[in-house]
């Protein structure tokens, strides 16, 4: 408790002994004001010399010529900067006051020179404070009493302190000259600016005139013939619909104080006409109760706000930012630009705990339901899907189940953790052993003609002229293989897999079928196969007269053809054939059975339809959309939609660019991108791989668990070629034919943003299917839900619980 002003050698001890400190504002003003301590409003790496400026968040006056403090409130009030808290210095008396007033900055300061240009604010505007203020190393003493304290911890931003002093020099030498006088005060203080406005860093530091940095002005750039960028045509009904800042405003039906009024001023000068609509609803019947309104020259603040080229203010600094549907601020609400992604629909998030509750009843319904068909639960990437299946599994051992699961990698991962939960009686279907290079090209390529079914007899083959090791490993293959057909257990096998059964498959008797992720790109998907292979196999003797024909009709044909299912017959590739198939590298039995397809004129691309045969199956995913199912099967398909968490983590979302693999061509663009992250590593396009130095790319992260925790780049919009949304439309039942894309707005998941897109429902729905589930694969190797790290999205389009840049 110190009750004098410090002197002598006091003054040394306080100052040697000062540390960085946080605290609240409120404890910082009683230590201050009520206990007399001294504080130094700036930060120093040691001793407090410039050199060593580490930072800056308060601006403290000193008053001593006898000013009362009333008038100094009055006129912090009038421009709008909050004192946080003010006390009496030890030399106060009733007959002459002297005090010291505090003030907090939204941002902390980092260099010097910033520092001293916002003091040198500060100063001017209330000039009757003590000429050592613009020091910003000096010691402040502290007081026998607090003369003010504020409610709340006001900040003030740099924008407030920039209008501040513009309206202090229109106040104090008219609008004709306040501008000239702006311009002196900048000069005399080495402030570079334009259009009577500070420039400066992207990181929002002020520039020295004399500088060498770039700078980044605040205000607008007009068009050479002079006039404001404004925009225009934007219809007012629609910003009274959609904001409700403005809306109130608009009816009178709430009172705001002058920070909402200044946000709505400069989102309205920013329209056409905005100033004098902002005037017109200011002096209205319905607002003629609020007199305060009128206290200001709002013609003259609004035509500063021109003046320096404000920009709308952001919806983020709304008081109903939480309540609101909103744009990034509140012109592009209600006009929507190009990169202009805007919420359409209020999402509802709930606890983790509740959502976990709700996946569990959802989970029970569906395995409980003696419907057949496709039951599908779509749940958040983390909410414990594979958890809440293996427990069920685990507290039910007299039911039995067939899970399938992308990957052998995830499928072995499951497995593991189904044992430490003490899953009894589960096995995995095999997976391929090790074999050396030679048999494992000879192997993939089979998967690639379409002859998986001969892998078994091909290495039956194989192992009678290969090395003893090659040869145990394959027998021990085989022999796993068919012990899994006999086994009454649990099993967990692939997607692949899976798909391969018959509805008699030995794999499906006395089992419920669970799929882990989902399967439909893997029961419909798109491959393709060169001109010259087509030609090549049509020249072999061996071929019927069907095959021959529909292979004939592919070739002549460049367009896209369905065919009937009587004009595709089944083509075997038989192991008697595969020496000719050597130099075939594409699937001729899978053409044959297609009835989708598209020849370039070099390459023919065809649907392949694979069925899931059991008769009935939970599907567990984020991105399986019930709507996409029925439009490629038969079976019944059953939606359990389920509530959504909010994440621990933080999303964001930066639709500056498109971000495509034109745009991230361009040159420069990756460079630029690079030097902006920070994350612990990056998920983007294959051919993007090696620039961005990742292993991550789309379509090849499915089931990955080792980013969780991390802070993720996904970087680009994962379009693929319009010619496999088009086969995939084709399989839907649309019309074999050209489908166009373009650029539009559209709407999907509770958004509306423009995107280029085709204009036919159904193959939009699938291309923006397709868009969302490898974003939102991405996003979820994360796992947002359950740690707080940051997952930065590179791409024009939505996605839920995003925060848009």
């Amino acid at each position: 408790m110190h009750t004098t002003k410090p002197t002598g050698a006091e003054i040394g001890n306080i100052s040697n002994h000062l540390v960085e400190t946080q605290m609240d504002y409120k404890e910082l003003a009683h230590a201050v004001g009520e206990a007399g301590c001294s504080f130094c409003p700036a930060v120093y790496h040691g001793k407090r010399r410039a050199e060593n400026f580490k930072s800056q968040q308060l601006i403290g006056l000193d008053f001593d010529n006898g000013v009362p403090f009333h008038i100094i409130q009055q006129k912090a009030e009038h421009y709008h900067l909050k004192i946080l808290f003010a006390y009496r210095t030890f030399s106060d008396t009733a007959e002459h006051e002297k005090f010291r007033v505090v003030f907090a900055l939204q941002h902390k300061i980092t260099d010097s020179f910033t520092a001293r240009s916002v003091v040198s604010i500060f100063m001017k505007i209330f000039e009757n404070c003590d000429e050592a203020c613009k020091d910003s190393a000096r010691l402040f003493f502290g007081g026998k009493g607090l003369r003010y304290l504020a409610d709340e911890p006001h900040e003030i931003s740099q924008g407030e302190i920039i209008l501040a002093l513009a309206a202090y020099m229109a106040d104090k030498y008219d609008n004709k000259h306040y501008t000239r006088e702006l311009q002196k005060f900048y000069t005399a203080n080495h402030i570079r600016f334009e259009k009577n406005h500070p420039v400066t860093t992207d990181q929002g530091s002020f520039i020295s005139e004399s500088s060498p940095q770039t700078a980044r002005s605040h205000a607008s750039d007009k068009p050479k013939n002079g006039r404001r960028q404004v925009t225009r045509n934007l219809d007012w009904n629609t910003l009274y619909d959609r904001c409700r800042l403005y809306r109130d405003f608009f009816d009178g039906s709430e009172y705001y104080y002058y920070p909402e009024l200044l946000h709505i001023a400069t989102n309205l000068i920013n329209i056409e006409k905005g100033k004098t609509q902002f005037l017109h609803i200011l002096q209205s019947e319905q607002n003629a109760g609020h007199e305060s309104y009128h206290q200001r020259n709002w013609g003259q603040i609004l035509h500063m706000l021109i003046e320096m080229d404000y920009q709308p203010a952001s919806c983020h600094t709304c008081p109903y930012e939480k309540d609101c549907l909103h744009a990034k601020n509140m012109v592009l609400t209600a006009k929507p630009g190009h990169s202009t992604i805007l919420p359409i629909q209020k999402q509802e998030y709930v606890s983790i705990e509740e959502a976990e509750l709700d996946l569990g009843n959802q989970f029970l319904k569906a395995i409980r339901s003696q419907e057949t068909g496709l039951h599908i639960l779509k749940a958040q990437t983390g909410i414990g899907k594979t958890s809440l299946y293996l427990k069920y599994i685990q507290t039910h051992p007299n039911e039995k189940f067939l899970i399938a699961v992308p990957t052998h990698q995830l499928k072995a991962e499951i497995y593991a953790k189904a044992l430490c939960l003490g899953v009894k009686d589960i096995r995995c279907t095999p997976e391929l052993p090790c074999f050396s290079e030679e048999l494992k090209g000879e192997l993939e390529h089979l998967y690639r003609i379409g002859a998986g079914a001969y892998v078994g007899n091909y290495l039956t083959e194989y192992s009678k002229l290969a090395s003893d090791t090659e040869t145990a490993a394959i027998r021990n293959y085989l022999d796993d293989l068919a012990a899994i057909k006999t086994y009454d257990g649990n099993i967990i096998t692939t997607h692949e897999r899976i798909l391969l059964e018959n509805k008699n498959s030995s794999l499906f008797q006395g089992r419920t079928v669970l799929i882990d992720e989902d399967i439909l790109r893997a029961m419909v998907s798109v491959k393709s196969i060169s001109n010259e292979d087509i030609l090549r196999v049509m020249h072999e003797p061996f071929l019927s007269a069907p095959v021959y024909e529909k292979l004939q009709k592919v070739l002549l044909t460049r367009d896209y053809q369905k065919f009937t299912k009587e004009e595709c017959p089944a083509f075997d590739v038989a192991i008697e054939r595969f020496q000719i198939f050597e130099s075939i590298e594409g699937d001729i039995s899978a053409l044959c059975s297609s009835r989708c397809v598209y020849n370039d004129g070099t390459t023919t691309s065809f649907v392949v339809r694979k069925s899931l045969s059991c008769e009935k199956a939970v599907i567990l995913s984020a991105t399986a959309q019930a709507d996409i199912y029925r439009m490629y099967t038969m079976a019944n398909v059953y939606d359990y939609p389920c509530k959504m968490a909010a994440y621990q983590g933080r999303l964001e979302l930066d639709t500056s660019s498109t971000y495509s693999r034109y745009a991230l061509a361009q040159e420069g663009m990756i460079d630029k991108m690079k030097k902006g992250l920070d994350s612990d590593a990056v998920i983007t396009f294959l051919c993007a791989e090696n620039a961005f130095h990742t292993k991550y790319h789309y379509g090849a992260i499915e089931g990955l668990n080792c980013l969780e925790g991390k802070n993720i780049s996904v970087i680009g919009l994962p379009n693929i070629s319009d010619v496999v949304y088009i086969l995939y439309g084709m399989a839907a039942g649309m019309r074999a034919e050209t489908y166009s894309m373009q650029s539009m707005r559209t709407s999907y998941n509770g958004y509306d943003f423009r995107i280029k897109t085709f204009s036919s429902d159904t193959l939009r729905k699938i291309h923006l299917w397709i868009l969302e589930s490898h974003l939102e694969q991405a996003i979820g190797r994360a796992r947002l839900l359950r740690y707080p790290c940051t997952v930065k999205v590179f791409a024009r389009f939505p996605v839920y619980q995003a925060i848009i840049l």
